[in-house]
């Protein structure tokens, strides 16, 4: 005889952490402070695995729980809500639930374009927990992601925006994971111990050691300083670097008179299948240096290249374009201002779906995460209600 599922009480939030997530940057462990201020250990899912995930996100179906809270960066975004709306589609009379979203990622995107970056991910998560605890109102923001054939997410790109997440990850400097711990849990309790116990016992300061990407193989992944793991060193700081190897591969082959490397430019073959009513580029298979589909308007970093990505309920915008590096540099201001591109620069449209075509197997992103694709058939997802405030 089966038990019923246990229902968490009114005031506690089922929440979901990835262990792996921010690990480059200092918000790394977050998940696990931000888990104890919003929920208890019984109702905290570490998913460090997608089976994990897959677990987690079925128990937390049957509680019928009106708030999910989940951390991560894009990508965890991506893959959380994907499981949970594969799960509430089983049962199409149960609302979803409200989301309960803290930025603690590598790239934050979705985040910024919701506000959430705007305070403390513990400021935020003390400020919710307050509210639940005396059942105050939350201030709500509605998003729809997009739908890519059976997965979700907030932005896709083909080409350029493929190409720049793939270098930014390839060519990445290794750094002892021990830099980024002034902001850890380490410190706090160090510092709580000493305050409460005394002593004149300094703190450990973090070991700041960093290579090549080519050389951190010879470490065998371990820092040969104090013997904790390497690991890429992302953020905006390597996304900058990214922009400056690209343009400097440009300014050599302009003054040795040859062919660039195109870091960021290599074209992709795509026939772009639009619904009726709108007029689509129609010879099949051309060139493009950037297919874009949007559902927020903000690509980081405050540069507004969707303007259109929420005109109109239940669509999202398509932007592609067959700019070499150069007239991308010359569009950047209206890229970065939210400014219709000049005519003839690019083709943009607001669709509820489209199906695209690539002549080979191409190397496309959602939300950050890479993958390879044929076809891909995109719609538009549920709204979805975040908390944000």
């Amino acid at each position: 005889m089966g038990f019923p599922a246990l229902r968490p009480r009114k005031k506690e939030v089922p929440f979901i952490h990835n262990p792996h997530s921010g690990k480059n940057t200092p918000r790394y462990g977050y998940g696990k402070i931000l888990a104890d201020i919003i929920s208890t250990p019984r109702y905290t899912y570490g998913a460090s695995t997608l089976n994990e995930l897959k677990s987690a996100t079925r128990e937390i179906h049957s509680l019928r729980s009106e708030i999910i809270g989940f951390c991560g960066g894009d990508g965890t975004l991506s893959l959380d809500l994907t499981r949970i709306l594969r799960e509430w589609a089983k049962t199409p009379s149960l609302p979803l639930p409200k989301i309960l979203y803290f930025p603690t990622g590598t790239r934050c995107v979705v985040a910024e374009n919701l506000g959430l970056m705007e305070h403390s991910a513990d400021e935020f998560a003390k400020r919710i927990r307050y509210k639940i605890d005396h059942n105050l109102p939350f201030e709500t923001a509605h998003l729809n992601p997009l739908k890519i054939n059976d997965q979700y997410g907030f932005m896709y790109g083909v080409g350029m925006p493929a190409s720049a997440v793939q270098h930014y990850y390839d060519k990445a400097d290794y750094g002892c994971v021990d830099g980024n711990r002034e902001y850890g849990l380490e410190e706090v309790l160090a510092a709580a111990s000493q305050q409460v116990f005394g002593g004149d016992k300094a703190v450990k300061p973090p070991c700041r050691f960093t290579c090549r990407w080519d050389k951190a193989s010879r470490y065998d992944g371990r820092c040969p300083k104090c013997g904790r793991e390497l690991q890429r060193i992302l953020g905006n700081k390597r996304f900058n670097q990214v922009v400056v190897e690209a343009l400097w591969d440009e300014i050599r082959a302009k003054l040795l008179f040859r062919q660039s490397h195109r870091l960021l430019t290599k074209p992709a073959y795509a026939e772009i299948a639009l619904p009726d009513g709108h007029e689509p580029p129609f010879a099949p298979y051309l060139e493009y240096t950037g297919i874009m589909c949007s559902t927020i308007e903000s690509m980081g970093n405050h540069c507004r290249a969707m303007p259109l990505a929420r005109q109109k309920p239940d669509h999202f915008m398509l932007r592609c374009m067959n700019l070499g590096f150069w007239g991308i540099v010359r569009m950047l201001p209206f890229l970065w201002s939210g400014m219709a591109l000049p005519t003839g620069h690019a083709f943009d449209a607001v669709v509820p779906n489209l199906t695209i075509k690539f002549k080979d197997d191409t190397v496309r992103t959602i939300d950050g995460d890479l993958g390879t694709s044929r076809c891909d058939h995109l719609g538009i997802g549920p709204a979805l209600e975040f908390i944000v405030g």
